[in-house]
């Protein structure tokens, strides 16, 4: 009598999350370079810096780098790892909207109260902050962690001017935990409400590469 299980495979589940993810944009096909290359810097292409994590021999398939995550398809993915694990999704953060993006200016301050009774003219310096992302990206990633890196000026012992970059300081997780979040709007939480409802499961998103950046203030 014919076999009539028609319960997916581990093979059609690895072909249906590849063709998901594949087609919505979120998941590139493994890299054939070899280890330690660089890919090519362009749109369509991964691309990694000298402030990524260096991939190592035990990181297989090395990641490629997609343009972004449409909030449809990042709900598609939580869904789809409630039913199959997923890879970790990686995003090009050169495309984020960063408008609107500031370091808190008290925690520039602070660095350059130190330059200066050091009389030092310019340093180096490192921070991490949290804030909204932008567009159709605050729906899929909304408040993630980013770090400024570069140089800070002292400009006449009263204005800093830093010039630098900002870049995705660490994984964001895809879920709806935190619920009521005070730094998400009435509509944004009512969302998060919803979306913990839909059986899924978080997964990570990390960034790759980064954007310049300047500021300007007193201390």
């Amino acid at each position: 009598m014919p076999n009539r299980d028609s319960r997916p495979t581990d093979d059609s589940k690895s072909s249906a999350l590849n063709l998901l993810a594949e087609l919505a944009g979120a998941i590139r096909p493994p890299s054939t370079l070899p280890q330690g290359s660089y890919q090519d810097d362009s749109p369509t292409n991964a691309f990694r810096n000298k402030y990524d994590t260096p991939l190592t021999d035990d990181f297989e398939p090395k990641p490629h780098v997609a343009m972004g995550l449409h909030p449809l398809t990042g709900l598609a993915l939580y869904a789809l790892n409630g039913i199959t694990p997923i890879p970790d999704v990686h995003l090009d953060f050169r495309q984020l909207d960063l408008r609107g993006i500031r370091c808190p200016k008290e925690a520039i301050d602070d660095e350059a109260r130190k330059l200066a009774s050091k009389k030092l003219p310019v340093g180096s310096i490192n921070i991490i902050f949290s804030d909204r992302t932008n567009g159709l990206d605050q729906f899929s990633l909304g408040f993630i962690k980013f770090r400024i890196k570069g140089a800070l000026y002292i400009v006449n012992q009263e204005f800093w001017h830093f010039k630098g970059s900002i870049m995705g300081a660490d994984y964001d997780s895809y879920d709806f935990l935190n619920r009521g979040s005070k730094h998400r709007s009435d509509v944004e939480n009512v969302l998060t409400d919803l979306g913990s409802l839909i059986p899924g499961k978080p997964y990570r998103i990390h960034f790759h590469g980064e954007q310049p950046y300047e500021d300007t203030g007193t201390y």
